[in-house]
């Protein structure tokens, strides 16, 4: 049954096999079967002492009322049900986005073959007048 407070591609990560869950390359960021625990995003408002303690999660809070928690699979529709929870979300998978930058940037190219270049021992200088010539 969906989460009303998590965003769709954890409801659908929840929702499938672990063995489908194995087979994409997004549904199982975040999870670790080993130990049946998620990885989450979640947004809240207030504390999230209370939730810590009645439910025994690791939550590491970052700014903005958002945290990182990590949680056992069968809490994680009992999380939501707290009215300081917002928002729930899994991580998402970065390497796409860095390897097409990579590639717009034409770094691969003097990163591989006889040019090796990886920028070690350079000194990079910046020198700013002031001047608005705008």
């Amino acid at each position: 049954m969906p989460i009303g407070k998590a965003e769709d591609a954890l409801n659908l990560a929840l929702d499938v096999s672990e063995t489908t869950r194995e087979k994409s390359s997004n549904l199982g960021v975040g999870y670790f079967p080993a130990t049946n625990t998620w990885e989450l995003i979640v947004k809240y408002s207030g504390s999230l002492d209370r939730i810590r303690e009645e439910l025994n999660i690791s939550a590491v809070e970052l700014f903005d009322e958002y945290a990182i928690i990590i949680i056992p699979e069968n809490l994680i529709n009992t999380l939501a049900q707290y009215e300081e929870i917002e928002f729930i979300e899994k991580p998402k998978r970065i390497s796409f986005e860095v390897n097409q930058g990579r590639t717009v940037s034409c770094i691969n190219p003097v990163q591989s073959g006889v040019y090796n270049l990886f920028g070690e021992g350079v000194y990079v200088g910046i020198v700013d007048s002031g001047i608005d010539y705008s």
